[in-house]
């Protein structure tokens, strides 16, 4: 509810799927590495490489 949303369908399991309309990638790969595994990346392919990219960096500033 925080989030602008689009095409927002709520399954019944309790899933929620949403479109987030950005035009910064970047933007919304950095919230969805904050949701962890809550949040699963249906498309673009290139936003889902960019948050694993930025969880391996983050990873690696911890040390793990």
């Amino acid at each position: 509810e925080y989030y602008v949303t689009t095409d927002v369908e709520e399954g019944e399991d309790g899933t929620v799927e949403a479109t987030l309309p950005s035009r910064r990638l970047a933007w919304v790969a950095r919230l969805l590495l904050r949701l962890g595994p809550a949040a699963e990346v249906r498309a673009p392919v290139s936003l889902a490489d960019e948050v694993r990219s930025l969880a391996r960096e983050t990873l690696a500033i911890y040390g793990r």
